[in-house]
């Protein structure tokens, strides 16, 4: 994805999610939304799921932050019904 002078390579995991592969030893945090979740314009490290996880595993190692962001240009609401 492209923001002026500036290109963000979105990755994703074998899950379909953004981030890093899902660790079966950790218990999940998802985190669920829409693009300002997904991290649209923002690196993978710089998305607010990516902040919490790294500040999480600062005091446990005990979870896995999920992003399950999508940027399909609809909210959560539109997703429920």
């Amino acid at each position: 994805m492209e923001y002026p002078d500036r290109s963000i390579a979105i990755n994703t995991n074998p899950d379909r999610f953004r981030g890093a592969a899902l660790d079966p030893s950790k218990e999940k945090i998802l985190m669920m939304g829409d693009s300002y979740t997904f991290g649209v314009y923002v690196e993978d490290h710089e998305t607010y799921p990516a902040v919490l996880d790294t500040l999480l595993s600062r005091l446990t190692n005990k979870y896995q932050v999920v992003n399950a962001g999508y940027t399909d240009g609809w909210e959560t609401d539109q997703h429920y019904v």
